[in-house]
């Protein structure tokens, strides 16, 4: 435990503070913290993709397809039943206690409603086993991270994508009108005036790379 590591520590501060976390600990933590790390290792590639200054825009949306797809095959039992194995591997080696439980401090109702009578539930129930982890957290925390994937990389947006990279004249897709309708059509743009403001970006990206606009336009 996190306090036997310390136990001989000359700092009476970081022992003291050890002891108190070390309280904290128990089998549900282990479990809940390597729930959300394998998770979070499913987006992390993803999160770091995207910092790249050379990823292609429109690749994101692929990006975002394949954790959207390894998010919901985690949905399974055999995955639940991966993660408590790995959970309880970890415990033992960490010497937690599977079976004990560190008290928790009895929640107060709010001051400000403590002289009303309140009918409506203002508190969560804690979840107390390990059993209710599985339908009260793992199955919608999954939900939540999918729809949220979905929200942020919908049909519109990844228009919106390939319409950007279609802008760039290093893009294999440059001023392609295929790519250009979605993202037109999602801010308003009707054909009409699509086609000669790309005639007019050809235009200015020619100018700059020969610095002399008159040879464009001759």
């Amino acid at each position: 435990m996190l306090y036997n590591f310390f136990a001989n520590s000359p700092n009476a501060r970081r022992k003291t503070e050890a002891r108190a976390v070390s309280g904290l600990i128990d089998e549900q933590f282990v479990l809940l913290l390597t729930l959300f790390e394998d998770l979070s290792r499913v987006t992390k590639f993803m999160s770091d993709q995207l910092q790249y200054p050379s990823l292609e825009l429109s690749s994101a949306m692929d990006l975002a397809d394949s954790v959207i797809a390894t998010l919901t095959d985690r949905r399974t039992e055999e995955s639940w039943r991966e993660i408590r194995d790995r959970a309880s591997d970890l415990c033992t080696k960490a010497n937690v206690n599977h079976n004990e439980t560190p008290e928790r401090r009895q929640a107060q109702p709010p001051r400000h409603l403590q002289e009303f009578v309140v009918e409506a539930q203002i508190e969560r129930t804690p979840v107390t086993s390990l059993d209710a982890l599985h339908t009260e957290c793992f199955y919608p925390e999954i939900d939540r991270l999918v729809v949220e994937m979905r929200r942020r990389f919908s049909t519109e947006a990844g228009g919106v994508l390939s319409g950007v990279s279609a802008l760039s004249p290093k893009h294999a897709s440059f001023v392609d009108n295929k790519c250009l309708q979605p993202m037109a059509k999602f801010y308003g743009v009707t054909e009409e005036n699509l086609t000669p403001e790309l005639h007019q970006r050809v235009i200015d990206i020619f100018a700059s790379n020969h610095n002399n606009r008159r040879i464009v336009l001759l």
